[in-house]
């Protein structure tokens, strides 16, 4: 919740329910300390790094008896995009990524056992770029994890694969996808202020939906099945594995 789309929700969800309704509940969980100024006596805050397993940490809130309960998985980071050999001289650094970006989502879910669960993957849990397998192995995870729970009796939920957010820290020495002149127009970034509206407004409706952006998204599981040769082409036009640290 203090960077990027997580503050931006934050920021949406205090705005529209908990500075209006008394008994709506927000809990923050973020290794970053975010302000409490002129916060609504109903947002809590817990300093935590997923980096290690939460544990009995949010025991209060879990006992707690909420007539509904929503959990949006956000916490994701990335290690150095390098080639399959390269990443793997270090391969303890993917349990770090594991711990961040699965086992955290795993947890919340497991312990708060929500009624209702966002969970920000990424397009790349369906591509792997050459250097970043190991990142993209964790959306996937993730992914599926989403996918496994909403199939549970009576849950529900959004999965939200988007492409490069702009302004965030997570990939901004990277190029977008398709470079050359249009790429803003085939590749563009995606405005953490437009993606965080439209995951609030689709929460409040407690819709079941995927929300892909920027619509190139749509058409990556495609690429799976074409040819090699055409594979390799729409890979390289697409700039997708000349991404590296």
């Amino acid at each position: 919740g203090s960077h990027g789309l997580g503050q931006q929700l934050y920021q949406k969800l205090v705005s529209k329910y908990c500075q209006r309704y008394k008994n709506f509940e927000l809990l923050i969980v973020d290794k970053d300390i975010i302000s409490q100024d002129n916060c609504a006596f109903n947002v809590h805050f817990l300093q935590h790094d997923f980096i290690k397993r939460i544990g009995d940490k949010i025991d209060y809130f879990s006992s707690q008896k909420y007539t509904y309960k929503i959990v949006i998985n956000n916490c994701g980071t990335r290690i150095e995009f390098h080639d399959f050999l390269q990443s793997w001289q270090n391969s303890s650094k993917f349990l770090d990524l594991l711990h961040i970006n699965v086992i955290s989502a795993c947890d919340l879910l497991y312990i708060l056992k929500p009624d209702y669960i966002i969970t920000v993957s990424s397009i790349l849990s369906m591509i792997s770029p050459k250097n970043g397998f190991l990142y993209s192995s964790t959306k996937n995870m993730v992914s599926n994890m989403h996918e496994s729970y909403v199939q549970m009796e009576n849950k529900r939920g959004i999965l939200v694969l988007p492409g490069q957010l702009k302004g965030t820290d997570l990939f901004k020495k990277f190029e977008p996808m398709f470079k050359g002149n249009f790429k803003q127009v085939v590749s563009p970034l995606v405005s953490i202020d437009s993606l965080s509206d439209e995951i609030v407004q689709a929460m409040g409706k407690l819709e079941n939906k995927v929300i892909v952006k920027p619509y190139y998204g749509f058409f990556i599981k495609i690429l799976l099945f074409t040819p090699f040769w055409l594979q390799k082409v729409l890979r390289m036009l697409s700039s997708v594995d000349a991404v590296e640290d």
